[in-house]
């Protein structure tokens, strides 16, 4: 009866293996030895004919590894893969091995093995197509679609049934006994698509539609909870550390996507047709577009060229002088397409034209004439052209001019201290000799992503055309044309040497003079040097301070004296003073000193500790103390020296990033990751007599609206909806988040299902009331479930899940509410 028991487990195991694993940083015990279950399995964990193991589940062992201080052993078994999960399961239940991944979650494996709290990725049932084929689920219309589907998948076929069902999909079932054999349906032409995971690895195809996520986990052998303790630390840390390490794992083993530009049949149709789209170049915006010679070039023209070329749209270019005629003119429709606009949601609606995909991205450069001091830009001068697209500027000072080349020459001759550009444009002209008496400044801020914009068309061909081509265009390619396209044959001369490397020629002029005033005064120096041993000794530190903002000190053990270099107002200086002097006031800042900095001081140790400390106004300010110590020749502290570095924008830094991470950049509402990790912290935090509300909210029939009003307005229903959440919802009792697409997710503290209903019943009212641009009226389908103590979050998910998919069978624009 067991072995019966645990082949149903083993099946149900290899459905759900061919998943992934996640990694992190945990300090375990060093040189610990974990033994790791290792089926092989093509993609997850695979093994080549040299013996050097891959796959997805191998990386997240390996990076939990380097965090935890473990030793990996990967144990395998021989056999079929059914054969070998058996045998390892076996011995991970009698404590033979330590680990096993890729297992979804069942109640009867959770009385045999302890499962991680974090799951480290998500399966989904798939439909795949051939990649050369341009079949699309299209939900608006009935498709009869014949399916290759093994002959044991149960659950997955009554997974793609209720999907067909919601799409208006007529299916016509194949059975086949294996991958293979339904690969071949499909390249016989017998079927059109197969029923597969996201989990397996199959060559030739790509997806076209998934669904039924089913999370996976680790395991361990039941009871060790110290092991269980460092997997989900480790996972934590790496959706902390790195939140895109599951998405790259499963983009490398697991994506069934492609390079290949494939066309569909009305968008094949729609080139046949032959029509002329006229591209508007402006002649003066290198090395994007510009006219040289008589010849339209730059890269936004060879990007767009080659798109022609792989595409067979019939482009052709037109020279355009200013941005605002070329604004006009698609205006009136007189230009089909720009060639390298900002990406900007604002910037295409006032414009009333589409954008592509980016093509590119490029990081905004400071060019500033080289006798510029950079403290402070705002009594400084500014040269723009009159299309300035960089938002962070602060100036009371600008000089306007109509093209980027007379910006640089205007900071170049020193007639404006600074401008703005990108780095592919600030390449173009820092190359050329005549442009040396100007130096660059990174701005980490912002990012310019330039794309193409398309003037609206009565339907989306063109716009789908040329983003299948933008995604699909090659990297090398890509590269290719920005090397030529800003890069400069350098024509030198004498002249431009001395110009381009004047520090050059003037060292070498005054190299003999320079000899013989040291010779002069070398005797001098050799007089003068004992008896100012001290001022010298001095200056040389004060030397070595100016070269960086940071403070330094040294401290005497001997004589309890310490020296820090401070800033005032006449430059570099020394202060110095005793444990007892002026730090050991009974003030904040005074006790700050005496028992946290001169504690680490005694303590005599190398360290570096990150503090936040109070400042004289009482604000508090992150710095970072660096110790270093200096023993005599019995090994006792003679000296510590250090740095003192303002580390408080790099703090700050880092706070907001990782409270970026967390959100949804459409929305503004936590993401899928994030609010599953708040919703867990709340399910855990959950008392006995205690009951908590998920709601699970999906736009109905949001396919359309994306088809019918364009994605713009898509997102814009998006945005929309989610600030109806959060006026509607309080954020100090509710979390909101968007797990993806149109579905958004609110959980809602210490409620119970009469409250939950009428919650329920205003949201649909406030969303049948919500304005939207272009009259688009939106409707929500809403499935919401009581959460009890105990509760685990793919439980809870899963019933409100359920009701969900109950109130849209019911007629949509409805709500249920199960538990």
């Amino acid at each position: 009866m067991m072995k019966a028991k645990r082949i149903i487990l083993a099946i149900c195991v290899l459905f759900n293996t061919c998943l992934g694993l996640a990694a992190s940083d945990i300090h375990a015990e060093e040189d610990q030895v974990i033994k790791v279950g290792y089926p092989i399995q093509e993609g997850l964990t695979d093994i080549d004919e040299n013996g050097n193991l891959s796959g997805y589940t191998y990386e997240y062992i390996q990076e939990m590894a380097l965090y935890n201080g473990w030793q990996v052993e990967f144990v395998q078994a021989e056999g079929s893969i059914d054969e070998s999960l058996i045998t390892l399961m076996d011995m991970l239940e009698k404590g033979e091995i330590d680990l096993m991944g890729g297992m979804s979650y069942s109640a009867a494996m959770d009385d045999i093995y302890d499962y991680s709290s974090r799951s480290y990725g998500i399966a989904y049932t798939t439909l795949v197509i051939l990649n050369n084929k341009t079949f699309i689920v299209d939900s608006t219309q009935m498709q009869h679609v014949r399916i290759a589907v093994h002959k044991n998948a149960n659950m997955r076929l009554r997974e793609l049934n209720e999907f067909c069902e919601m799409n208006l999909i007529e299916p016509e079932y194949f059975y086949y006994d294996s991958t293979e054999a339904m690969l071949n349906a499909l390249t016989s032409g017998e079927a059109e698509a197969m029923l597969s995971t996201s989990a397996e690895k199959v060559d030739g195809v790509r997806t076209v539609a998934k669904f039924a996520p089913k999370p996976f986990y680790f395991i361990t052998t039941s009871g060790n909870s110290s092991l269980i303790q460092e997997i989900n630390l480790a996972l934590q840390n790496i959706e902390q550390t790195n939140p895109y390490f599951m998405s790259e794992m499963e983009s490398k083993y697991f994506s069934h996507g492609h390079d290949e530009l494939i066309l569909n049949d009305d968008e094949l149709a729609f080139i046949e047709q032959g029509n002329v789209f006229k591209a508007g170049v402006l002649t003066n915006q290198p090395p994007f577009q510009y006219e040289a010679n008589g010849e339209l070039k730059g890269i936004a023209v060879d990007v767009l060229k080659a798109i022609a070329e792989k595409t067979g749209l019939n482009i052709e270019l037109i020279a355009v002088s200013t941005p605002g005629q070329l604004d006009q003119m698609m205006a009136d429709k007189e230009i089909d397409i720009s060639l390298a606009m900002t990406y900007d949601y604002d910037l295409a609606e006032e414009l009333r034209i589409q954008m592509t995909n980016p093509y590119l991205e490029a990081q905004y450069i400071m060019m500033m004439n080289d006798t510029t001091n950079t403290d402070d830009l705002r009594d400084k001068t500014l040269a723009l052209t009159k299309t300035v697209e960089y938002s962070r500027i602060e100036t009371s000072s600008t000089k306007w001019y109509d093209t980027i080349e007379e910006c640089v020459k205007a900071v170049n001759n020193g007639e404006a201290d600074y401008m703005f550009g990108d780095n592919y444009m600030v390449q173009y002209f820092i190359n050329q000799p005549q442009f040396s008496n100007v130096y660059l400044i990174p701005q980490t801020y912002d990012v310019r992503r330039i794309c193409f914009g398309v003037v609206r068309q009565p339907n989306h061909h063109l716009l789908n055309i040329m983003n299948k081509a933008v995604m699909t265009f090659p990297d090398e390619e890509m590269q290719t044309i920005i090397f030529l396209n800003t890069t400069y044959e350098n024509d030198y001369n004498f002249k431009d040497l001395i110009n381009k490397y004047p520090l050059t020629f003037i060292f070498m002029i005054s190299s003999v003079s320079a000899v013989i005033i040291l010779a002069l005064v070398w005797g001098l120096r050799t007089k003068i040097k004992m008896s100012n041993k001290i001022q010298l000794d001095l200056k040389k530190h004060l030397q070595v301070y100016e070269l960086s903002s940071d403070h330094f000190f040294e401290y005497d053990y001997a004589s309890d004296i310490l020296m820090i270099s401070r800033k005032g107002a006449g430059g570099e200086s020394v202060e110095s003073f005793t444990k007892h002097g002026e730090m050991s006031e009974t003030d904040e800042r005074g006790q700050f000193y005496e028992q946290v900095f001169f504690k680490l001081l005694k303590e005599g140790k190398d360290t570096s500790h990150d503090l936040l400390c109070p400042m004289e106004n009482g604000d508090l300010h992150w710095y970072r103390f660096i110790f270093k110590t200096v023993c005599d020749d019995l090994g006792n502290p003679a000296y510590c020296i250090g740095k003192i570095s303002d580390i408080d924008d790099e703090k700050k830094e880092k706070e907001r990033l990782e409270k970026q991470a967390q959100l949804d950049s459409l929305t503004g509402v936590y993401n899928a990751a994030a609010s599953r990790t708040q919703i867990i912290e709340e399910l855990n935090r959950l008392a006995a007599d205690q009951h908590d509300g998920l709601m699970l909210i999906d736009i109905d029939d949001f396919k359309h609206i994306n088809d019918s009003y364009g994605h713009l307005n898509g997102d814009k229903v998006l945005c929309n909806l989610a600030q109806l959440l959060k006026n509607n919802f309080d954020a100090q009792r509710c979390l909101i988040g968007r797990p993806g697409g149109d579905e958004f997710v609110v959980y809602v503290r210490d409620t119970n299902r009469e409250e939950l209903g009428q919650l329920c019943e205003k949201l649909l009212a406030c969303v049948a009331d919500m304005v939207n641009d272009d009259e688009i009226h939106v409707s929500v389908s809403i499935g919401a479930a009581i959460a009890s103590a105990g509760d685990r979050f793919e439980t809870i998910y899963q019933r409100a899940d359920e009701a969900m998919y109950n109130s849209k069978r019911n007629g949509r624009n409805c709500y249920e509410i199960i538990g």
